[in-house]
């Protein structure tokens, strides 16, 4: 009765391994971005914003991090007129690229 316990007992702990082990592989190869090439990405679609008084070259994002499919970044922009405005950038991925939309808040 022992040798059947254990014997089962080990046949949900490995299959338990398996699982999370597929798991964590899967979570590993998820692709993601960089805080920096997401500033880059950011100040390209943004581009030259003169008459908007936006200086897109000091949009600021958190760098210390990755982001995903569906992550939100909150990012900072100077302004010519001195002040500084927060932009919310929600990134995701469609046909293997990263999209980003801007929303100022």
């Amino acid at each position: 009765m022992h040798r059947k316990t254990m014997l089962a007992g080990g046949s949900i702990v490995l299959v338990a391994a398996m699982i999370l082990a597929g798991f964590m592989t899967q979570q590993s190869s998820t692709p993601t971005l960089s805080g920096s090439e997401l500033q880059t990405m950011m100040r390209e679609q943004l581009g030259p914003a003169a008459t908007s008084g936006a200086l897109t070259g000091t949009i600021a994002c958190p760098t210390s991090r990755s982001y995903s499919d569906g992550d939100v970044a909150r990012c900072t922009m100077d302004m010519q007129s001195g002040s500084q405005v927060v932009l919310v950038a929600t990134i995701y991925r469609t046909d293997d690229k990263w999209r980003i939309n801007i929303d100022v808040g």
